[in-house]
C-alpha cells in the first residue's frame, strides 16, 4: 500500500502489508502505520487522514506535518510523539496518551481530546479553536504517583484526585498543606486547569 505526502501527492513509501481487499481504508491505513514504525519508515507529512489507529503504540513516533485529520487516534499511546505542524483537525484523541507529546503549532481545531493525558506536552502555537478537552488527564503525582483529572463542571473547573474531588483552589490548598508551596505536584495540577481554561475563552 502506497502511502503519500500530504503536500505533494508523492509516495513516500509502500508498505508491504497483507491485507483483505474488502477492508476498509482506515483498517488498511492502520496497518501501514504499524509497518512503517517496524521498519523505521519515514511518516513525516504522510497523508492519514481517517486512519483507524484506536490503542495503537505510537510512542515516540515522528509525524511532524502528518495529515491525520479525522483519525481516529482514542487510547492511543502517544507519548513522547512528534506531532509539530500535524493536522489533527476532528481527530478522535479521547483518552489518548500524549504525556511530553509535541504539539507545537498542531492544528487542533474540533479535536476531541476529552480525557487524554496531555502532562508535559508542548502546545505552544497549536490551534485548539472548538477542541473538546472536557477533562484532561495528569499523572505523577506525590510520593504514590498518582493520577487524576483536572475537570470542567458546569462553569468552573474542578480537580478529582483519588475520593477528592472538590474546586483547583481547595485542591491547590490541599497540596500545599502536604507536599508545601510549589511543588511538582501543584505544577503537574496547574498545569492542567490552566490548558482547560484557554479552552474554555
Amino acid at each position: 500500500m502506497d502511502i503519500k505526502s500530504r503536500f505533494t501527492g508523492s509516495v513516500l513509501f509502500t508498505a508491504e502489508i497483507d491485507c483483505d481487499k474488502d477492508k476498509p481504508m482506515s483498517w488498511k491505513l492502520r496497518m501501514a502505520v504499524e509497518w512503517a514504525i517496524k521498519n523505521s519508515a519515514d511518516l513525516r507529512s504522510a497523508d492519514l487522514s481517517y486512519a483507524n489507529l484506536r490503542s495503537a503504540n505510537l510512542s515516540s513516533a515522528d509525524l511532524r506535518s502528518a495529515d491525520l485529520s479525522s483519525a481516529n487516534l482514542s487510547s492511543a499511546d502517544l507519548s513522547y510523539a512528534d506531532l509539530s505542524y500535524a493536522n489533527l483537525r476532528y481527530a478522535d484523541l479521547s483518552s489518548a496518551d500524549l504525556r511530553s507529546a509535541n504539539l507545537s503549532s498542531a492544528n487542533l481545531r474540533s479535536a476531541d481530546l476529552s480525557y487524554a493525558d496531555l502532562s508535559s506536552a508542548d502546545l505552544r502555537s497549536a490551534n485548539l479553536s472548538s477542541a473538546n478537552i472536557k477533562a484532561v488527564a495528569f499523572t505523577g503525582c506525590g510520593k504514590e504517583n498518582r493520577a487524576g483529572y483536572a475537570i470542567v463542571d458546569g462553569k468552573e473547573i474542578k480537580v478529582r484526585l483519588g475520593c477528592f474531588y472538590d474546586t483547583e483552589k481547595a485542591a491547590l490548598t490541599a497540596i500545599r498543606k502536604k507536599y508545601g508551596r510549589n511543588s511538582a505536584y501543584e505544577m503537574i495540577v496547574k498545569g492542567a486547569c490552566k490548558q482547560l481554561k484557554e479552552n474554555m475563552k
